[in-house]
């Protein structure tokens, strides 16, 4: 029944008027055997072979029954309970044969990456599932190409990602990720035509960025490269030794509530939304900091969106500090 509803196009108030009328008319709705969960695993070649790969028929099918669960209302108070049970149960068994199926492919993708200093192949085979797993609510069967050509931009970007994160000591944005990514890959076409380094105006001409925006950038990234805190330092000592006691003084912490409540003070200057984007994105009165994405999906806005409120109150906090007292605080 599925398989007829999605290809007609019906709603779901639509199908579950049908399934009611029909039940009505004494035709009581069975369930499809699960054949395609059964068909996408299965031990071969003496066990070699845990998981096939689907057919272009299953993926669509698998599909289809993912697209109609993901036609459910949030509120399904009014739909009949069985049949939305069924929907959802259906989707969910989708979902595993689609990973199931994709598990070999998904491993191969991470293997092509090599040992990471921080990562493991089952780290990186982790999140190129995580990445998988996303891509089976986005396929829609009906454009016509295959599922695996569809996922794999989602296990690689998941998997690039991971690396990108896991091999520095701090964290760099995706967008800055994503620059880097051009830069060297313009560096390197240009050092192999030129037979030399690129200098920094070639570099710049080729990426179409101005070359005092590109060296800055550059600073900016190779500054987070941090060395390890237990580098050594001479011959008996470690960076880590060296640093300053985290400890604070009695005076500190008198100084440290006052600004509290200062901020606290600033921040209601700044309308309900910026506000909420600062104390979110920074942790401030949280227990963690969130992402552009997760701040993105609260107000359903984009990333970028969100960025430039991000910008635009935290321009009118430096505005305000530089016109009050609070500057003597952060000076000190």
């Amino acid at each position: 029944m599925n398989r007829t509803y999605l290809r007609r196009k019906l709603s779901i108030a639509e199908c579950v008027e049908i399934e009611a009328l029909l039940a009505s008319a004494g035709f009581p709705i069975v369930e499809e055997e699960e054949e395609a969960s059964e068909q996408g695993s299965g031990n071969t070649d003496g066990g070699r072979r845990k998981y096939r790969y689907l057919s272009e028929v299953e993926e669509r099918e698998l599909g289809r029954r993912i697209q109609l669960s993901l036609q459910l209302p949030e509120d399904t108070a009014g739909l009949d309970a069985a049949y939305v049970a069924r929907v959802r149960a259906d989707a969910d068994k989708a979902r595993a044969t689609f990973v199931a199926g994709n598990l070999r492919y998904v491993e191969m993708l991470a293997r092509r990456r090599g040992q990471k200093k921080h990562l493991s192949l089952e780290d990186l085979v982790q999140e190129g599932v995580i990445g998988l797993m996303r891509a089976t609510d986005l396929y829609d069967p009906e454009r016509g190409f295959r599922f695996k050509t569809y996922a794999t931009w989602w296990i690689e970007q998941r998997i690039r990602r991971a690396i990108a994160d896991g091999d520095r000591l701090v964290r760099l944005p995706v967008h800055l990720q994503e620059k880097m990514t051009r830069i060297r890959r313009a560096e390197a076409r240009l050092t192999l035509a030129n037979g030399k380094t690129p200098t920094s105006d070639e570099l710049a001409t080729a990426i179409g960025m101005e070359p005092e925006r590109l060296m800055k950038l550059l600073w900016r990234v190779q500054a987070t490269d941090c060395i390890e805190g237990d580098a050594p330092i001479g011959e008996d000592t470690t960076l880590l030794a060296l640093a300053a006691d985290p400890s604070k003084s009695a005076f500190d912490m008198v100084s440290y509530r006052e600004l509290q409540e200062r901020f606290s003070e600033i921040l209601m200057t700044l309308t309900p939304r910026e506000e909420r984007v600062l104390r979110m994105r920074f942790g401030i009165g949280l227990d963690r900091d969130h992402t552009l994405e997760s701040v993105g999906q609260e107000y359903s806005v984009t990333r970028e969106r969100i960025r430039q409120i991000e910008a635009k109150a935290l321009g009118k906090l430096r505005h305000f500090v530089r016109s009050t007292r609070l500057r003597g605080f952060l000076d000190s």
